[in-house]
């Protein structure tokens, strides 16, 4: 999701929230197991002044969304 003119803390609040979000849906039951709903998100932006560059933004953000994922965490933010 694109957030323009949004700070890392404001989209990190963002993706807080779309996370809760998921978590309060019933779980999934599949082959007698119950799996329930999990999202894991990272967070990328640019500092002010700096050229903007789309790819450069989804390098940080797959990096933040691998570290995320090897620690167990929900939310990851690539300052």
């Amino acid at each position: 999701m694109l957030l323009p003119y949004t700070d890392l803390a404001g989209a990190a609040h963002v993706g807080r929230r779309v996370i809760a979000a998921v978590a309060e849906h019933d779980p999934v039951v599949s082959g007698g197991r119950t799996f329930p709903p999990r999202l894991v998100g990272a967070v990328a932006g640019s500092k002010p002044g700096e050229e903007l560059s789309f790819a450069k933004l989804m390098k940080e953000a797959t990096r933040a969304l691998e570290q995320a994922r090897r620690d167990g965490a929900e939310l990851a933010v690539q300052p």
